[in-house]
């Protein structure tokens, strides 16, 4: 009986780690209007990569991207993300809820983080 109780617990858990992970894939806006992603499987970790980037912003391109390697925490996506231009790591939160996203990113263990929130883009 506890055998299968952990089988349907590591089931569930699974399931719920590959809705929020599925949930977060797609296009995105960001909240104050510089940029838009899309977020998709590449390789073993799920990328942010820049689809547009209003004219004018100097210090992001189209085609540069995040790296998050993140699993599932509750309604959370935790883990960490990899910015590739910089070779820099940090902690991170993915927070969806339906077509909106909040992601974070933190450095000094927690000691200094910024949050982004993002509007799926139909």
């Amino acid at each position: 009986m506890i055998a299968r109780a952990t089988l349907v617990l590591t089931l569930l858990l699974a399931a719920s780690a590959t809705h929020a992970e599925g949930s977060m894939m797609g296009a995105w806006e960001r909240g104050d209007g510089i940029a838009r992603v899309k977020v998709a499987p590449c390789g073993t970790v799920i990328c942010m990569t820049n689809t547009y980037i209003k004219p004018g912003v100097q210090d992001e391109k189209v085609g540069e991207r995040l790296e998050f390697d993140v699993k599932s925490s509750g309604d959370e996506l935790k883990g960490a993300v990899l910015d590739p231009k910089t070779g820099k790591s940090y902690s991170a939160t993915i927070v969806v809820n339906g077509d909106r996203m909040t992601t974070r990113g933190c450095i000094l263990g927690g000691v200094i983080c910024k949050s982004t929130d993002w509007t799926r883009i139909r």
